[in-house]
Parts: C-alpha cells; sequence; structure tokens
C-alpha cells in the first residue's frame, strides 16, 4: 500500500509502516505535510486517551510481567556469579597444588598427586589461620 496515498485518505497508521519504496513518502508538498501532521496528531491522541496515561500522569507501576522478567535476570545474574566465583576457585586451588607438587621434582604429578597437595594446601592454611587449635 502507498503511504502518501493512505495518510492523505485517513489511515493514520501509515505513518511508519514498512521501509519498502512504496511506502516512502516522496511527495514535499504542503498538503502532505498537512495530513502527515493530522495523522501525527491523532496518533498520538489516540495513545493519550487510551488508558495507557491515568489522569494525565503515567502510573509509574511495574507491571507484574515486568517483575517477573526483572526477577529471572537477577537469578541468572547471581547464579552466573556464584559460577564464576566456584570456578575460580578450583581453579586457584588446582593452581596452588600444581606448583606444590612442581615444587616437589621427584614426585611423579597426577590426579592423586594434585588431589592430596590441594587437601594439604588446606591444611597448612588452616594450621596458619589458627595455630593454637591444630597444635592441641
Amino acid at each position: 500500500m502507498i503511504s502518501d496515498k493512505s495518510v492523505r485518505n485517513g489511515n493514520d497508521l501509515m505513518l511508519g509502516f514498512a521501509m519498502a519504496d512504496s511506502n516512502k513518502f516522496t511527495d514535499k508538498s504542503a498538503t502532505a505535510a498537512l495530513a502527515m501532521r493530522k495523522a501525527c496528531k491523532n496518533i498520538l491522541y489516540t495513545v493519550a486517551n487510551s488508558g495507557v496515561y491515568d489522569n494525565g500522569d503515567p502510573t509509574g507501576k511495574m507491571s507484574n510481567m515486568d517483575k517477573i522478567f526483572l526477577s529471572v535476570d537477577i537469578l541468572f545474574a547471581l547464579l552466573y556469579l556464584l559460577c564464576q566465583f566456584l570456578l575460580f576457585k578450583g581453579w586457584k586451588k588446582k593452581k596452588e597444588a600444581l606448583r606444590l607438587a612442581a615444587a616437589n621434582p621427584a614426585a611423579e604429578v597426577t590426579t592423586e598427586v594434585i588431589k592430596t597437595e590441594v587437601i594439604k594446601t588446606e591444611e597448612i592454611k588452616k594450621e596458619i589461620i589458627n595455630p593454637e587449635e591444630t597444635k592441641e
């Protein structure tokens, strides 16, 4: 449908209907500008009087759908951050275990060695933090 002719005949919603060449406004006359101005005014009045605004003011309240979407987004963001934290913590433990295993070149580095080194690392950290509890 040709937008210029539609707007001149009262079809207000054709102002921004599609991007096809037949829907572009090529007429620069004063009557075309008046028709577009009237169509724009009609659309604005329709929106203003449609109940979107209550007593002339926007309600400012979030709809239930927006609240649910926001809650789900926050939940996924927290889960993502938790996973990142746990991955980093595990990576740091393995890095420390490999460093300790590399300090002892006579030992072969296997998964079992790494696991035992992680346990030893945790025990050493506990001894450093609370030296009185480990001596008893």
